[in-house]
């Protein structure tokens, strides 16, 4: 069977089963760039989340009017880098915070995105494994206790800033220092 005779019958299922095949992980990107071009939103959203999305479609499913869309490019590991740059800067939290949360985001937009002014933004930032030691302490000097206990629950916290965080006002910021691999036993007896 030719690809133009897989994508008239592709064509011809329902929505549910167009989300399926987007979905699928054995998709050709091929296949998901046709389907990018659906008329159903979900297939975009489907198409967007999955690994094997062409860059190229990526890159026109980051400009997507739907949230949903531009939700699942942002989070999607194999999102090109200057593609999560520009997604940093859209106007909604959830897909900056989405942003700072995927696996391969570069610490430069870790950075950036460690001064942003909602606090679900920063508190991913502080989640990521890549952010920079110097953003983690920064991060712990954070206005929302969140954000400070996430960055006591990050395992690459240096020990000076875990040890700053040890004698936070916040209890769970305390305990999050107590139960953080890196925390040494000196750090653990602050922590109640």
């Amino acid at each position: 069977m030719t690809g133009k005779e897989i994508k008239r019958l592709v064509a011809k299922l329902t929505d549910a089963s167009r989300v399926d095949i987007a979905r699928c992980s054995d998709t050709p990107g091929w296949l998901l760039d046709f389907l990018s071009g659906d008329e159903y939103v979900g297939v975009h959203e489907a198409v967007a989340g999955n690994p094997n999305t062409p860059r190229k479609t990526l890159a026109q499913l980051a400009d997507d009017e739907h949230l949903g869309v531009r939700r699942r490019v942002a989070q999607n590991p194999n999102t090109p880098q200057e593609i999560l740059a520009k997604l940093a800067e859209d106007e909604y939290w959830d897909i900056r915070r989405r942003v700072a949360r995927n696996p391969n985001v570069p610490r430069e937009i870790l950075v950036g995105l460690a001064k942003d002014e909602n606090c679900c933004v920063r508190a991913a930032v502080a989640q990521n494994p890549n952010t920079p030691e110097k953003i983690l302490a920064e991060l712990a000097n954070d206005e929302h206790w969140g954000v400070r206990r996430l960055v006591a629950q990050n395992p690459n916290t240096p020990l000076e800033t875990l040890a700053k965080l040890a004698e936070d006002d916040e209890y769970y910021v305390r305990r999050a220092v107590a139960k953080n691999p890196s925390a040494t036993g000196g750090l653990e007896n602050g922590a109640s």
